[in-house]
């Protein structure tokens, strides 16, 4: 028999790198349009008087912050997340079928302490398989 969880865990490891690719890909994004945006406000700013002012742009060494997510990811991801969560759990009740039955069988199996992570965005659907354990 195949190791499922290898394979399962090679998936994981592609989704992360594929998360990670285009993650880096929306910060480049927002980086530029914050860039740009900062250089259209420079130019409004210069037309308003003959006097040519500094903006001055947020150096990239303070975009993050040690062991905290990037400023610009808590402005953009967080509060979108959080605007959408309520909506979000009340839609996703139920568990899917393959994996409600996989966690049972894993449950059930002689393991003294079988372990699941649920690894992703979700609202603990299944937590109902804990039984104690």
């Amino acid at each position: 028999m195949k190791d499922p969880w290898g394979r399962c865990l090679r998936q994981l490891t592609g989704l992360f790198q594929s998360l990670e690719r285009e993650t880096q890909k929306v910060v480049r994004v927002v980086q530029a349009l914050e860039t740009r945006r900062v250089e259209e406000q420079k130019k409004k700013e210069s037309r308003k008087s003959n006097v040519a002012t500094e903006v001055k742009e947020l150096p990239a060494e303070n975009l993050y912050d040690e062991l905290a997510c990037p400023k610009l990811e808590i402005r953009h991801v967080h509060k979108l997340y959080d605007a959408i969560a309520p909506q979000w759990d009340r839609t996703r009740y139920k568990g899917w079928p393959r994996v409600d039955d996989f966690i049972v069988s894993v449950c059930r199996s002689n393991a003294p302490s079988p372990l699941i992570a649920d690894l992703g965005c979700g609202n603990g659907k299944y937590m109902h398989h804990n039984n104690g354990r």
